[in-house]
């Protein structure tokens, strides 16, 4: 999906949409710097809104948008849902977002001590945070400014998320690029833990993920959701049922982290210690699993890999 202007967006689900009063105040840490009263909505545009400043010198605002609508989680039909079309068309949901993330994040969302489901079904509104360096800035602003850095807007956005969840009806955190599904309880125990240890919430913008291939029996896949919102791959593991899959999480955030500070360094072929001996990296274009997305895969070094995993 194209990225847009848009450099990240999450929403907060609820079951009852706060007032745009009710988040004011909530958000009374944040520089508010301007307010919309909505117009003639669309999905792209046009919801009551609040505008926070982050990083002026840049042009840098956050839209808090209050939408009384539930998720689309499908593309929508281009002829009779224009609306919802033409959003996912021009990457009004943020970078990397593709249709279905919201099925798939509660598919895979580890975190909830049951299944999510029917939390979400019960939503009725959200709020969506979004932030864009070309709001009012002219035609001619750069959608990632110089001097941008991708790594703490996503930190800002995560926090003023965990802020809107203080607000009652609030049921869940969801990041639609990293395809994330959190309660709030747990937004807010993850921002809080990341800043006491003087880190980025990393894990409250990328998401780990684990599946069964049904083509290579004793084999498993795990990647993760969310880099390409700051322009790096994501990183998928193959490997045998006989390693450890907490340990190739832990091994996936790793590198997810060392590309953040180091950039794109790790090249085709490199190897790299890991889980159960030496891994090596091939660079592909295509994921295994939707998200579209770059990916790094990774897989042991002598593992006879099954060839469903050539791909992409």
């Amino acid at each position: 999906m194209p990225r847009g202007f848009f450099t990240s967006c999450v929403t907060v689900l609820f079951d009852e949409l706060p007032t745009l009063d009710a988040v004011r105040d909530v958000l009374s840490d944040f520089e508010i710097v301007g307010e919309q009263t909505g117009d003639e909505p669309t999905w792209f545009l046009g919801f009551p809104e609040l505008v926070i400043d982050y990083r002026p010198e840049l042009h840098g605002r956050v839209a808090v948008e209050r939408i009384d609508r539930t998720w689309p989680d499908e593309m929508g039909d281009p002829t009779t849902e224009i609306d919802v079309f033409s959003a996912w068309s021009m990457g009004a949901f943020g970078p990397g977002a593709f249709p279905g993330n919201l099925e798939r994040a509660m598919q895979q969302a580890v975190s909830w001590d049951d299944d999510p489901e029917p939390t979400i079904e019960r939503h009725t509104g959200m709020l969506r945070v979004r932030t864009s360096y070309v709001m009012g800035a002219g035609e001619d602003a750069p959608v990632v400014p110089e001097g941008a850095d991708l790594v703490d807007e996503l930190s800002f956005v995560a926090s003023l998320a965990a802020a809107l969840c203080e607000l009652p009806g609030a049921l869940a955190y969801f990041s639609p690029s990293a395809e994330l599904l959190l309660e709030p309880e747990e937004l807010q125990r993850r921002v809080i833990e990341a800043d006491e240890r003087d880190v980025p919430p990393l894990d409250t913008f990328t998401h780990v993920r684990m599946m069964n291939v049904g083509e290579a029996p004793g084999w498993s896949l795990m990647d993760t959701v969310g880099a390409d919102q700051v322009f790096l791959p994501d990183q998928e593991a193959v490997f045998a049922q006989d390693v450890d899959p907490n340990e190739i999480a832990a091994f996936l955030l790793d590198v997810v982290f060392y590309l953040l500070e180091q950039g794109e360094v790790v090249k085709d072929g490199d190897t790299i210690e890991g889980p159960g001996g030496v891994w090596r990296a091939r660079l592909r274009d295509e994921a295994l699993v939707a998200p579209p997305r770059r990916t790094m895969r990774w897989s042991r070094v002598g593992a006879k890999v099954p060839r469903v995993f050539d791909a992409g």
